[in-house]
């Protein structure tokens, strides 16, 4: 098992990709109502929401500019935050929302940034 002081920029990128794909696929084909009624779909997309937004957090502390080219990379690091700290007053309209809406456009902008 890696360190967290081994990881690179790249590494965190790559693990917001990988958790980005992973949301994908439990949300696919899904109707908002059927993600609400889903306690386990709801869980598994927060766990990778959190993923995220810790991914976003490391990359931010070792590599600002990386963070500073997408503006709403502190939103992502606040989301991870409300998530782990406030699991107790989730919006499960607003995690659905993010998942549809603000993920595909921030995959795309780690894609460039990873040259794919």
């Amino acid at each position: 098992m890696s360190r967290k002081s081994d990881f690179r920029v790249v590494d965190y990128l790559q693990h917001i990709l990988d958790a980005i794909t992973r949301i994908d696929s439990y949300i696919l084909d899904r109707s908002p109502d059927e993600f609400a009624d889903s306690f386990m779909i709801q869980g598994a997309v927060i766990r990778n929401l959190e993923v995220i937004g810790e991914a976003a957090i490391n990359i931010r502390s070792i590599d600002p500019a990386t963070a500073a080219s997408y503006p709403e990379w502190d939103q992502i690091c606040g989301m991870r935050n409300r998530l782990t700290h406030g699991y107790f007053d989730i919006n499960i309209d607003l995690i659905w929302r993010t998942a549809q809406k603000d993920l595909p456009p921030f995959c795309r902008h780690i894609q460039s940034i990873l040259g794919r």
